[in-house]
């Protein structure tokens, strides 16, 4: 496992053959989060990230945002702690000490939701 116990988007995945980016984002939020909603693309991106000695990843990732209100279900298989964060207090988070956050999480903040 790469980065456990690091702070991270609401889920990740890939896409199974034959599903679309949009289709496999709504299909990840209901089995790590137990729900679904309305999906926009905002972007894509590749990164390429080492995790200590146990492994690389080099990846294209989809960045994908939705708003929902109600309730979450974490499936403990998949999520370790959810949190409920504000913008403002996140940044200046990243800013103090970065170093609890996936390499990809900190790559999308930066590119697509900085100036919300």
């Amino acid at each position: 496992m790469l980065w456990p116990g690091f702070w991270s988007n609401s889920c990740c995945s890939h896409s199974k053959p034959k599903e679309s980016v949009m289709d496999a984002g709504k299909r990840r939020l209901k089995e790590e989060l137990g729900f679904s909603c309305e999906l926009n693309h905002e972007g894509s991106f590749i990164y390429k990230a080492g995790y200590e000695d146990v492994g690389t990843e080099h990846e294209l990732c989809h960045v994908l945002s939705g708003s929902y209100q109600g309730e979450v279900k974490p499936n403990p298989e998949e999520v370790e702690e959810i949190r409920w964060i504000g913008w403002d207090d996140l940044l200046e988070e990243i800013n103090k000490d970065s170093t609890y956050f996936t390499p990809w999480f900190l790559i999308e903040i930066e590119r697509f939701f900085k100036n919300l």
